[in-house]
């Protein structure tokens, strides 16, 4: 709704200086997909070039699922060509597994596997960090460090103290048991 006369002018007189827009996709039809809503990818990139202009600081979420993980590095260059350039860019992208769906049936059909997974988001995360975007992609509405190509690598990212009620939705698998990071992983 940024780009409707008068509604991003209200906000930022109303004290906006945030705000994270949903962007799953650089390809039009996937994000529509996604979203349910045709037209919404152009309307979204407008918006968020919009709240760019007017001095927004604009996050991108992305929610990954099968329909667009093949597509997160181009979503991570799609960011930093469209959006990323300049003063007034991106300042920060994150990635989400999907939590949940009102139609159950559609979720578990979503869930993109990890080996699928890996090398794409580790690929996306290096564009934008390379091009000075800050990516989170850990924590209870993200991923595990396993889904990053150098898991150890994120240490100083994860949470220093993981308590029982942090876990108490996940669950872990036997090559856990394994893992040098798993004391602090959600």
């Amino acid at each position: 709704r940024f780009t409707e006369p008068g509604f991003l002018e209200d906000l930022c007189d109303a004290g906006l200086k945030s705000a994270v827009v949903s962007l799953h996709s650089a390809d039009p039809e996937v994000s529509d997909a996604m979203t349910m809503t045709p037209g919404s990818f152009a309307r979204t990139v407008a918006g968020t070039r919009a709240a760019l202009a007017a001095g927004i600081d604009v996050g991108v979420h992305c929610v990954v699922e099968r329909a667009n993980v093949d597509g997160l590095e181009a979503h991570a260059r799609f960011v930093v060509a469209e959006l990323g350039e300049g003063e007034k860019a991106v300042t920060h992208v994150s990635y989400s597994f999907p939590i949940g769906y009102r139609r159950r049936e559609l979720y578990h059909g979503a869930i993109a596997p990890l080996d699928e997974l890996r090398p794409r988001l580790s690929g996306a995360v290096r564009i934008l960090r390379e091009h000075g975007i800050y990516v989170s992609f850990l924590g209870t509405s993200g991923f595990v460090p396993c889904a990053f190509d150098d898991p150890a690598s994120l240490i100083a990212s994860l949470p220093e103290r993981v308590t029982d009620e942090m876990r108490e939705s996940r669950i872990f698998v036997e090559p856990c048991s394994r893992c040098s990071v798993r004391a602090r992983c959600l």
